[in-house]
């Protein structure tokens, strides 16, 4: 039988969809670039926040389980998980993290006079292997998406040291031999040495010439704009890629007058592509040109190479092992996406051992930087669909019950306070 602490604190978990629900808006962009980033973790992990050093784990003081951020250096249980359930008002598959431990998982909180998730806090589990909650729990409330945020530390030459080491690995892998993958590892050092030498003879020279290649356009331009200085204009925005309106014509809207500017348009493109405001295209387009962004890539919803209609450009959410005892997730559930890390996971299996003791004791004598450290920020997929994202950080705050909970604040990718280290326990 449930305590009665726990049917209280049931509360704020179950009733969201009755509550007053603030802000509610179409938060899909945000959730497909978030989910689609994610990084599946599954094992005990040390999570310690960027900010303060502490870290997340379970406790349990007296009658109740929390969850804390504290200086004792405990592990905490992530795994994988997906299922059909309720996030608010919408019944929808949902996929992500749950963090576990003590018999209890993190569970998103409704605010009920905040009219969002406030809280992240210890309750029954609905997810993972052995779900004790009962089924009126918000599926979603215990999923997180683990997407990594902020910037990358580590020394700035990492990225030409692991280059060296790949050059070494594959002679390795080629020769069979130390004394030949150190030969190959010495002639592509030379060679490179030789390459950035040439780069530098050459670069005064090419230098010059763009220069007078720029000055030699400039003096054709400058004859041209004596001749015809309308010519000249419209030459200088065909160079840049720019469009022109025609002119005001009251039966072709897209000559009308735009009344918005590129950056309110880039935040929603569907208000020119959907809604058929086409007299702000020009604007928008011009926009994307001038910000860097291919037009075309944009009106797709492409962005950094992910496209959301496109699923073989997502990120997958688990890593090669498990992907090996679940291969219907990739062949028969149609998760293409992890169809590369599947593929490359067993190739790299055929390798023998010996081989494998090669390339690590190579990889552990030449690479002596240390790796970028990827930073996260572990974000409820609870109404990420349909409000604000918000964000797990550090701060205590005191939950319906008496539980000791942890703050979720309005996802910031750059605040440290929202940033996690994660690693393997």
């Amino acid at each position: 039988m449930k305590s009665v602490a726990s049917l209280v604190a049931a509360v704020p978990l179950l009733a969201a969809s009755g509550a007053a629900a603030q802000g509610i808006i179409d938060n899909l962009p945000v959730f497909n670039k978030v989910m689609s980033a994610s990084k599946a973790h599954t094992g005990d992990y040390y999570v310690q926040n960027i900010q303060t050093g502490e870290y997340l784990y379970f406790e349990r003081p007296d009658d109740t389980t929390n969850i804390v951020a504290g200086n004792s250096r405990q592990p905490i249980t992530l795994g994988q998980d997906a299922g059909h359930g309720q996030s608010g008002r919408k019944w929808e598959s949902w996929e992500g993290t749950y963090f576990a431990g003590m018999s209890k998982c993190m569970s998103a909180q409704w605010g009920h006079d905040e009219g969002y998730d406030v809280a992240a806090v210890s309750y029954a589990c609905i997810v993972g292997d052995s779900p004790t909650g009962t089924d009126t729990l918000e599926l979603a409330k215990q999923f997180w998406a683990i997407t990594p945020c902020g910037t990358t530390s580590g020394d700035d030459d990492d990225e030409e040291e692991f280059q060296i080491d790949a050059v070494q690995l594959n002679a390795a892998s080629s020769s069979g031999s130390k004394a030949a993958a150190t030969a190959e590892f010495e002639k592509a050092s030379q060679k490179t040495a030789g390459l950035a030498a040439a780069t530098s003879e050459t670069a005064a020279p090419a230098e010059t010439a763009d220069k007078s290649s720029s000055s030699s356009s400039s003096s054709s331009s400058s004859s041209s704009s004596a001749s015809s200085s309308s010519s000249s204009s419209s030459s200088s925005s065909s160079s840049k890629g720019l469009q022109t309106k025609k002119p005001f014509d009251k039966n072709d809207r897209s000559t009308w007058e735009c009344n918005k500017d590129g950056v309110w348009l880039a935040r929603h493109p569907d208000y020119v592509y959907k809604a058929g405001k086409v007299e702000c295209q020009v604007e928008l387009e011009n926009y994307y040109i001038t910000s860097g962004v291919n037009p075309e890539n944009a009106k797709k919803g492409i962005k950094n190479g992910i496209d959301p209609n496109d699923r073989s450009t997502w990120t997958c959410n688990h890593d090669g092992v498990w992907l090996a005892r679940h291969p219907d997730y990739v062949y028969k559930a149609g998760k293409v996406e992890c169809k590369e890390t599947l593929e490359n996971y067993l190739a790299s299996q055929k390798r023998t051992r010996s081989r494998r003791s090669l390339h690590h004791n190579l990889a552990k004598r030449m690479v002596k930087k240390r790796a970028p450290e990827t930073k996260y920020c572990i974000v409820a997929v609870d109404h990420l669909t349909d409000m604000t994202a918000r964000a797990l950080t550090p701060n205590h705050i005191s939950t319906v019950g008496g539980y000791s909970s942890l703050a979720l604040a309005e996802w910031n990718e750059n605040d440290e306070a929202q940033q996690w280290r994660i690693t393997k326990a």
